[in-house]
């Protein structure tokens, strides 16, 4: 046996170590991180009388509201991405960066923040509800699923875009040299391609939607989705053991994400790299991406801008005028070092978290195993874990311990809650 072949086998030993680290690493973090809080939060259900919860009418209700508005929003969100994606990716439209910095920006925002632009546009003494004389209002399910769009867009928009980013072209090419039609290429190659990654996109969409409270707390009205509930259980009345049932029913997302991701999941392996597919000027696409872009981002940000200019209004909406009276008082309160403090909680969670992200996403979409199925799973579960509910588990289990109250507790909270998108988006 030659030194190089010694040396060679003590490479891949080491390689195989180090995976086999990283993996046990990843877990242990989990177990912490997602699954101990998730039983400590489960071990207050048995306080509740089930049969009373589930038999309430309302919680029927809310169920079925939230099934109804997050598929409506799903559908919508999802098209709308896809042709976003598509525009961006296989056109010559230019500006492209613009265009995508304008639909990325609603991620700068929180849900309930963009509630409460669709109420200052179309509520009931919004601006364009006045200016158009409007007879109906932002509340109720369409407001939801407007707000809901907004909110999700970027995320299915990022991970659409990624998929298509990376699809070979090579087999297009092979197609239009034989002479195989468009209809035949997008039912024997697009779909295959696609099929795998946009259950993933689907599903974390959806669980995005469906355990969103925000946008159902401004501008559902009395249209109750169950976040909404949950929301009131424990801020409202701090029931904490209704919320914890609440929170394991949206947990079910989750679990069937996995189980379709798992069923669904491609054996084969490839070993060559894809040939980028080169945008060729179309005027007719160009025109049409264009129009469909414009108008897109509008959409986006004009809800924004209106949120963003009643900072300025003197008092909104009686009196209009111009005034940074609003800005120095909440200054005056001590809103710089919160911004101080969220600037660097997020800047924190961006870097540790898109390490984490990465090496989890390598191990369980290249590596695999019995531990890397585990990691993949309690990577999507933090998808649906509405926050609410996950800082309650945090307080629950780590009330006693020493990141108990520090900025340590908060950056591992939102690693966990943010994790499962930029996870996908690399395992994808």
């Amino acid at each position: 046996m030659t030194i190089q072949s010694l040396n060679e086998r003590s490479f891949i030993t080491l390689k195989k170590q180090t995976f086999t680290t990283a993996k046990i690493v990843l877990a242990i973090f989990f177990i912490f991180a997602v699954i101990l809080p998730l039983i400590k939060m489960f071990s207050y259900m048995p306080q509740v009388d089930m049969g009373k919860i589930i038999s309430d009418p309302m919680f029927s209700k809310s169920i079925f509201n939230s099934l109804k508005v997050s598929a409506v929003s799903t559908f919508i969100s999802i098209s709308l991405a896809f042709i976003l994606a598509w525009s961006m990716t296989r056109t010559s439209v230019r500006f492209k960066s613009i265009f995508s910095a304008v639909i990325m920006m609603p991620m700068l925002i929180p849900s309930i923040s963009h509630g409460m632009g669709l109420v200052i546009l179309f509520g009931r003494n919004g601006q364009l509800t006045n200016l158009f004389g409007l007879s109906h209002t932002i509340y109720g399910f369409w407001g939801i699923v407007a707000g809901s769009v907004m909110y999700s867009l970027p995320v299915a928009y990022l991970m659409i875009s990624d998929i298509l980013k990376y699809e070979d072209s090579t087999p297009y090419e092979a197609a239009s040299v034989l002479g195989i039609p468009k209809i035949n290429r997008l039912k024997e190659i697009t779909l295959p391609y696609l099929r795998k990654p946009m259950i993933s996109v689907i599903f974390a969409t959806f669980t995005l939607i469906v355990t969103d409270y925000g946008v159902p707390v401004m501008v559902g009205g009395k249209y109750v989705t169950l976040p909404v509930v949950m929301y009131h259980e424990v801020i409202g009345r701090m029931n904490y053991s209704k919320g914890c049932v609440i929170g394991a029913i949206l947990l079910i997302p989750a679990v069937i994400a996995f189980l379709a991701d798992f069923l669904s999941r491609d054996t084969k392996s490839s070993s060559y790299v894809p040939k980028p597919f080169e945008a060729v000027k179309s005027p007719l696409k160009d025109t049409v991406s264009y129009i469909f872009l414009i108008l897109t981002s509008i959409a986006l940000i004009y809800p924004i801008i209106s949120f963003a200019a009643i900072t300025f209004a003197k008092n909104y909406p009686s009196d209009l005028s111009f005034t940074v009276n609003n800005v120095l008082a909440t200054l005056d309160k001590g809103a710089g070092q919160y911004l101080l403090n969220s600037v660097i909680i997020s800047l924190l969670v961006g870097i540790i978290g898109i390490i984490i992200a990465f090496a989890c996403a390598y191990i369980t979409a290249r590596i695999g195993g019995m531990s890397g199925k585990f990691i993949h799973l309690v990577s999507i579960i933090s998808l649906a874990v509405p926050g609410i509910v996950l800082g309650l588990s945090y307080v629950l289990l780590f009330k006693s311990s020493f990141i108990y109250g520090t900025i340590a507790i908060l950056v591992l909270v939102n690693i966990i809650h943010f994790f499962a998108s930029p996870y996908l988006m690399i395992y994808n």
